[in-house]
């Protein structure tokens, strides 16, 4: 199911994830985030103006080619796991979720679109735009493979403008723990969002350096809960990382 995923020169991360899987515990669930499909791109004249940067950013749906990567990722999932798709608010997150839903029941497999991730590290999106643009217009559309990441990290951001990183990775363990509850032992929660939400939580919960070449479109990162600390997965590596000291403590 993976021929044309795997003709993309981005499909690398997200078909090493998909072997990943495989080696899941099977008597526990699983959470899998990871970063939207191939979408459309700005172009120098989009840098203008805000007006013009909204409206250019607005745009930024996934492409064809991404809605059927998106469906192909999703057909070529394990259906011995029940899924549960998140996103954000953004239309191709939402494209993404919605095309790997229709993929996984398309092989037979239990998925579900549960809407809406239920929090957002953006607290001024007007200004985040403006900063964006301005970083851009400076140094160039694509200087900033990892979206931003690592300057969100540093600090960099206006916390009027953007929630820390740390209190935004702590928020969405919360969520992510919360969202486990009352979940069957195959579970498995995929939360769709951004290179920058999946490398910063890689950071604050693993203490893995945003390196944007792990995080293509559609790749991110795989986990499991153990006894003594967190059983992560990204490209083909696998770890176990001690958990954070202000992790949730339901596990």
């Amino acid at each position: 199911m993976t021929e044309f995923l795997a003709s993309r020169n981005w499909s690398g991360p997200c078909l090493s994830l998909l072997k990943c899987i495989r080696s899941l515990d099977p008597e526990k669930p699983a959470i899998l985030h990871i970063r939207h499909t191939e979408r459309a791109v700005l172009t120098q004249e989009d840098l203008h103006s805000p007006s013009s940067y909204s409206a250019a950013a607005a745009k930024l749906v996934s492409t064809d080619v991404g809605r059927q990567a998106a469906f192909d990722f999703g057909a070529s999932l394990p259906t011995n796991r029940e899924y549960t798709l998140f996103h954000t608010p953004v239309a191709r997150t939402i494209e993404t979720a919605e095309c790997i839903c229709q993929g996984i029941r398309s092989s037979g497999g239990k998925a579900v679109v549960a809407g809406r991730m239920a929090d957002s590290s953006v607290l001024d999106q007007k200004a985040r735009s403006e900063l964006s643009r301005r970083r851009q217009l400076r140094y160039g559309i694509g200087a900033f493979p990892d979206g931003g990441a690592i300057n969100w990290i540093a600090g960099l951001n206006p916390t009027n403008m953007q929630k820390p990183s740390q209190e935004f990775s702590q928020e969405i363990a919360r969520i992510n723990m919360n969202n486990l509850r009352n979940a069957p032992s195959n579970a498995l929660h995929v939360y769709v969002s951004h290179d920058t939400y999946v490398l910063t939580l890689m950071f604050h919960w693993f203490a893995l350096l945003p390196d944007p070449q792990n995080v293509q479109f559609l790749g991110g990162f795989l986990m499991q809960l153990n006894t003594d600390g967190l059983q992560v997965w990204f490209r083909d590596k696998s770890r176990l990382c001690e958990y954070p000291y202000w992790w949730p403590t339901q596990r």
